[in-house]
């Protein structure tokens, strides 16, 4: 799910004392479904469970039907018999050992892809017409997400940032700011060279010391 503010054009925050977080997204939904993934994990694994204790089962009563014909055959025939059918029986279990490990592999990195794209889709929020933004005078604020969200501001162009002294990191997650050059405050203009958070970071230090 993707999270859009389609006619947002201009957002001007400031001298709101009691705020922390601009954005505040309920993770309960995530939450729910990643439990559901992890029912259906288990299911999987005891279907697996089911299907080998059958298959060991096959196999024993395959075993008890080779026994009994041996049982008709000489005494050296049948040690030879034994022999053979043991060391059959060691490379199947091998092989079946073998290829069940393989579709283990490729079922976890299969489900991990899975959810990274799922998580990603449901965080995502975008202001796609955004081209003015002032974050200034919020003395609690500590960022503009609370969580680890993916932003996209594809036209943003000028931010104006001051008086934000408890911020510690901007926005956890991942951001796209294809036209933002610059960072405007109270003490000069800083030019967006690096990561967004890194700048926002030396703006508040130095702010502090100003």
């Amino acid at each position: 799910m993707v999270l859009e503010f389609p006619n947002l054009t201009t957002l001007s925050i400031n001298h709101c004392d009691g705020l922390e977080h601009v954005i505040v997204i309920d993770d309960d939904d995530n939450d729910d479904y990643d439990d559901d993934d992890d029912d259906d994990d288990d299911d999987d694994d005891d279907d697996d469970d089911d299907d080998d204790d059958d298959d060991d089962d096959d196999d024993d009563d395959d075993d008890d039907d080779d026994d009994d014909n041996d049982d008709d055959g000489d005494g050296d025939d049948d040690d030879n018999d034994d022999d053979d059918m043991e060391d059959e029986k060691e490379d199947d279990d091998k092989a079946e050992e073998g290829d069940k490990e393989e579709d283990d592999d490729d079922y976890d990195n299969d489900d991990d892809e899975d959810k990274e794209e799922r998580i990603v889709k449901m965080n995502k929020i975008v202001f796609p017409r955004l081209k003015s933004l002032e974050i200034g005078g919020l003395i609690n604020l500590e960022g503009f997400c609370l969580g680890e969200n993916a932003f996209s501001f594809p036209m943003l162009d000028t931010l104006e940032f001051y008086e934000c002294n408890y911020v510690t990191v901007f926005i956890k997650g991942h951001v796209s700011i294809p036209k933002l050059k610059v960072i405007n405050t109270r003490i000069g203009v800083y030019y967006v060279m690096e990561d967004l958070n890194s700048v926002i970071e030396t703006i508040r230090k130095k702010e502090s010391d100003y």
